[in-house]
């Protein structure tokens, strides 16, 4: 195999474990301090 072929193939395979890890915790994760905790709902959503 080529050098470059490798670095390729890990260089997406650690994009991909990134990527993954970035979507799971905005899934998963609670925001302490919600910007609109409270907020009005406007006249057309009720």
């Amino acid at each position: 195999m080529d050098i470059q072929l490798i670095i390729a193939i890990l260089l997406g395979i650690i994009a991909f474990i990134y990527l993954g890890k970035k979507i799971i915790k905005q899934f998963t994760h609670v925001e302490k301090d919600p910007k609109c905790e409270d907020c009005p709902v406007p006249e057309s959503r009720k």
